[in-house]
């Protein structure tokens, strides 16, 4: 899911968030590409101000955050 605002002047605002679950690989466990039961999630955001004072210049800031679980 993905959310961008553009309402307030000068700012650029967009957040984001992502879910993924893998199971059940049938290959053998001892196989190179086998991929165990796991589960992610991912969400963050970012918000830029541009600078009317100085055209082309804005201020970006980001962050992100990942947590999840994987059984081996």
């Amino acid at each position: 899911m993905y959310y961008t605002s553009r309402d307030l002047k000068n700012t650029d605002i967009d957040a984001y968030t992502f879910f993924n679950k893998s199971y059940g690989d049938i290959r053998k466990q001892t196989y190179y590409q086998y991929l165990p039961d796991r589960h992610y999630t991912l969400f963050g955001g970012r918000g830029v101000q541009r600078v009317s004072v100085v055209p082309g210049l804005s201020v970006t800031g980001e962050f992100a955050y990942e947590a999840g679980t994987e059984e081996s």
